[in-house]
């Protein structure tokens, strides 16, 4: 799972496998990608990740810059990646210090010092309504064929890209949500390599005889 913020809201990319009954048919299972269920079901799937998920805010990503100092002890380490410092580095609000690039990295992740814990301000806080939730079902059959709907996949694990849209919102009312379903050619499997283990160990059994029969003949008046 991956969450993205942007200029108009996060955006959420899901992998799934989605197992369909025996009877099932493309079309079927994207009656059921379609369905409110599956929405609630994806909502539901997602909160506890976006609840973990602590990058910070924008704005204090931008600060950063204007954090940048020079007096800094050439004996002072970086507590992210235990390296010297240089005489560049970021000083944080809280008065940590840290090389620029390994502190950016630290707070796309998470918004608190690395050494005290200050938290700053999360990009993801407040109400977040999911606005769209779009699946791309992967089909492994030729998707520009006009019986494609019509193929049996019970039995089969379906592969699907679930991308969903969050907006931000300060009111307790109710919004809509839009569904959008479309097929995706699947890319193609891996053709297995063959395996090399039947003869590699008929390679080592050979030279453990060798060895045998060296060390017999070596025994041997």
């Amino acid at each position: 799972m991956v969450a993205q913020p942007t200029s108009k809201g996060v955006h959420v990319s899901v992998n799934v496998q989605y197992k369909p009954l025996p009877t099932a048919t493309v079309k079927s299972v994207m009656h059921v990608f379609e369905s409110p269920y599956w929405a609630n079901f994806m909502i539901q799937y997602i909160v506890p990740y976006l609840k973990s998920y602590k990058p910070t805010s924008h704005t204090i990503m931008e600060k950063l810059a204007e954090w940048t100092t020079t007096t800094i002890d050439d004996q002072d380490a970086c507590a992210i990646c235990m390296s010297s410092m240089d005489n560049q580095a970021v000083r944080l609000p809280c008065g940590h210090a840290f090389h620029n690039d390994c502190v950016r990295q630290w707070l796309t992740r998470c918004n608190t010092c690395p050494n005290c814990r200050h938290e700053f301000q999360k990009e993801l806080s407040g109400r977040f309504v999911v606005s769209t939730i779009k699946t791309s079902l992967l089909v492994e059959e030729d998707i520009h064929n006009e019986r494609v709907k019509d193929v049996l996949v019970g039995g089969r694990t379906m592969q699907a890209v679930v991308n969903m849209t969050l907006f931000q919102v300060h009111d307790q009312a109710n919004y809509g949500c839009d569904l959008f379903v479309e097929l995706q050619q699947a890319p193609p499997s891996e053709v297995p390599q063959p395996s090399s283990t039947r003869s590699s160990r008929k390679r080592s059994t050979t030279k453990m005889e060798a060895a045998r029969i060296l060390k017999r003949l070596r025994a041997e008046p």
